[in-house]
């Protein structure tokens, strides 16, 4: 089908934004309305259930994307991360904060059927990178809403403008404590979550407030392309000591190791200063082996478990 996704910070919560939108580089869309239905209990009618009704629409699903920087920030705003703006050296950094304060209006737009959706009041649950050779950088956003609502007529907004290139595993770099391991790693996943919950009210099917139920957590995966004795047994010195290391993730536009280090490159620089080892372990024993490690990260000093600063946007 002929679709197209976008999205926009709401100026307030119940109003939802489309007259000016990003539109998203979307691989999908599974946002929709999961419905509930409660049965009748009672007896006496015979051999079938008596009467129904819905008693719940809850908005919810996944849209994978291939990002830009600009996407990225935008869907860390409704991610209960707040941005903190450095002019003259160019830079944004995105912590969390205690709040989600910022909602987001999703739309998609059938252009060939005339039709849109629009999902307003939504925040992010869980946003999963996925860092694979040869291949764009994969992000995939779990949305919470309050109310989709269905309507023939195009979506037609103003564009907010996305000048960012799609971010591919050519322009990454990472590190462990401070050295470089790109070379070594075939691909990484990184996982934030914020254990949000949709929550009801007695007389309304939709969904009426969304609660974080539960702590955040913030996970990294490394698949090594060979297995790394070093870091191997680093690990494992740590994990028997509790230890903690740290690491840093560039993205770059740019495919060129050297560009992407300048500092007028423009990158997206995730830190993770507080990481300790959950898995270290030893694959492909039956070929040249290969080394997975699982790392969980917890907050520093100033209780930030990752950092997300942009550079030159």
């Amino acid at each position: 089908m002929n679709l197209k996704g976008f999205m926009a910070i709401q100026d307030n919560q119940g109003v939802a934004k489309t007259d000016t939108m990003l539109q998203l580089g979307i691989k999908g869309w599974s946002i929709k309305e999961n419905i509930g239905k409660t049965d009748s209990q009672v007896i006496g009618v015979g051999r079938f259930v008596a009467d129904g009704f819905v008693s719940s629409k809850r908005v919810s699903g996944d849209i994978p994307l291939e990002p830009t920087m600009l996407e990225i920030s935008e869907l860390l705003k409704g991610s209960g991360y707040i941005g903190t703006e450095d002019t003259p050296n160019k830079k944004i950094t995105f912590k969390a904060s205690d709040s989600f304060s910022k909602y987001i209006t999703f739309a998609l737009s059938y252009l060939a059927d005339d039709l849109k959706e629009v999902t307003k009041d939504c925040l992010v649950n869980s946003l999963k990178f996925g860092f694979n050779k040869e291949s764009y950088i994969d992000l995939s956003a779990s949305i919470l809403g309050m109310e989709l609502s269905k309507s023939a007529g195009k979506l037609e907004p103003t564009l907010t403008t996305n000048n960012g290139k799609r971010l591919t595993c050519l322009g990454i770099i990472i590190k462990k404590d401070d050295s470089e391991i790109t070379a070594n790693i075939e691909s990484a996943d990184l996982n934030l979550t914020n254990g949000l919950e949709a929550k009801g009210a007695l007389n309304k099917t939709t969904t009426r407030k969304i609660t974080q139920n539960a702590k955040g957590t913030v996970s990294i995966s490394l698949k090594y392309n060979s297995f790394d004795k070093e870091e191997y047994l680093k690990a494992d010195r740590l994990l028997s000591s509790n230890g903690n290391t740290s690491l840093e993730i560039m993205l770059g536009e740019d495919v060129e190791e050297s560009e992407v280090k300048k500092a007028s490159a423009k990158k997206l620089v995730i830190k993770l200063p507080n990481v300790k080892y959950t898995n270290n372990t030893v694959e492909d024993l039956n070929g040249q082996g290969a080394l997975n490690q699982e790392l969980t990260a917890y907050p520093d000093s100033e209780g930030q478990p990752i950092i997300f600063e942009f550079y030159n946007m």
